[in-house]
């Protein structure tokens, strides 16, 4: 770059002194500057670039990075929305496309904010208690996960009412515990699993694997401290070859 900038200053000079140089006189082309090898941006940036310029994502979407964290919270896509019974509560995650803000009749607030995924949009309406938690959120560039209920318009279009807004964020810590849960789904035995679970609160995040339905589930209210003794009550419930521990650090590096 400074290369180009001495190269744009020195032409410049030249053309208002009158001075030519030996390529003015043999009607040379100027000789081309080199351009540096700049490295690539960031995806991060890229996508937040196209966005601002273009209005909409061309490399990508910022939620392709949490595919596994999504499909793991049970969330559903905007498009699967249509095929649901209005009132049902689902979670849904996207990007704070706009959001507009009114103040009702009664004097509080409410806002309409336009989530949108990898696939389309919905329109998410928020009343005055959710916005005072989740305004902040609703600015930012981060993407949300948003829980709430189902409505739907005359034109057929899905809306949700929101309940709660969360940031979406892949859990921070070096070691995930995997729970596999074989046979049918047994509610019983879910919820003593849970309660388990309650009772050594940390930062470690368990994974539940249902076998008879392959589903992977984010237990994402009862993340844990790996106590040893935490462990040897879920083997005894579950089975040693169904409670899992492990270094994510470790396997990364591998």
């Amino acid at each position: 770059m400074d290369n180009l900038i001495a190269t744009a200053a020195r032409l410049y000079k030249q053309k208002i002194s009158g001075q030519m140089d030996i390529f003015d006189i043999l009607g040379e082309p100027e000789p081309e500057a080199e351009l540096p090898l700049l490295a690539p941006f960031p995806r991060k940036e890229l996508l937040k670039g196209e966005k601002e310029a273009l209005g909409m994502y061309l490399t990508g979407h910022p939620l392709e990075d949490y595919v596994e964290l999504l499909d793991s919270l049970n969330v559903a896509s905007i498009p699967a929305l249509e095929e649901m019974e209005e009132g049902k509560e689902v979670t849904v995650a996207g990007m704070a496309a706009a959001c507009r803000t009114i103040i009702t009749r009664n004097g509080k607030h409410m806002a309409f904010l336009t989530l949108e995924d990898q696939f389309t949009t919905l329109e998410v309406i928020i009343f005055e208690e959710v916005l005072t938690q989740s305004r902040e959120l609703l600015a930012g560039e981060t993407p949300l996960l948003v829980t709430g209920r189902l409505e739907f318009a005359t034109q057929g279009e899905p809306k949700m009412r929101a309940e709660t807004i969360a940031k979406l964020e892949v859990p921070n810590s070096s070691h995930k515990l995997y729970l596999k849960i074989e046979g049918d789904t047994d509610s019983d035995c879910i919820n003593r699993v849970l309660y388990i679970l309650d009772q050594y609160p940390g930062d470690v995040p368990v994974y539940m694997f249902f076998a008879a339905t392959k589903a992977l589930r984010l237990m994402d209210k009862f993340p844990v401290n790996p106590d040893r003794r935490l462990l040897v009550q879920l083997e005894d419930m579950l089975g040693k070859d169904c409670v899992v521990l492990k270094n994510t650090q470790r396997q990364a590096a591998e």
